[in-house]
């Protein structure tokens, strides 16, 4: 039986691992959320097969909030840093000053001088790359306050 259970662990981690490589960034993370929640919830039905409620019932609310089952929480889950669901600072207004100093331009930069900082900051504080979603929004602002007068 331990070998069986080894053997299909194994298994899923090689499925997981192949699906994941077809994903962009933000698919994986959502399936990674899902298998973690589906594997808690498979440990706590184990937990609470056996009589350990203690372990078995927060391991299933956990892995049900994984799930998207997060009604069932008091405040959710899922809603951490790193995610789209997090709490962004309003965004004040920007003067053209502020945007130059966002994008690392100086005074009479063109078009295209924008448009070049803007992605090439973007590359490295995009949400996605590493970034917050704050910085992100923040050079977002700035472009828009540079390019729409």
């Amino acid at each position: 039986m331990p070998g069986f259970l080894i053997a299909l662990v194994v298994l899923t981690g090689l499925w997981a691992l192949r699906r994941m490589g077809r994903m962009n960034p933000q698919q994986v993370r959502k399936f990674q959320r899902q298998l973690l929640g589906a594997g808690l919830s498979l440990a706590a039905l184990f937990f609470v097969l056996r009589g350990n409620l203690l372990l078995g019932l927060p391991a299933l609310a956990i892995g049900a909030g994984l799930l998207g089952f997060s009604h069932l929480l008091p405040q959710g889950l899922g809603t951490g840093a790193g995610t789209s669901q997090t709490a962004r600072p309003p965004m004040t207004g920007m003067d053209k000053v502020e945007a130059l100093n966002v994008l690392g331009l100086k005074p009479g930069a063109s078009a295209d001088d924008v448009k070049a900082a803007h992605k090439r900051l973007q590359r490295t504080n995009h949400p996605d790359a590493g970034g917050t979603d704050y910085l992100a929004g923040k050079i977002n602002q700035a472009r828009d306050v540079l390019l729409n007068p």
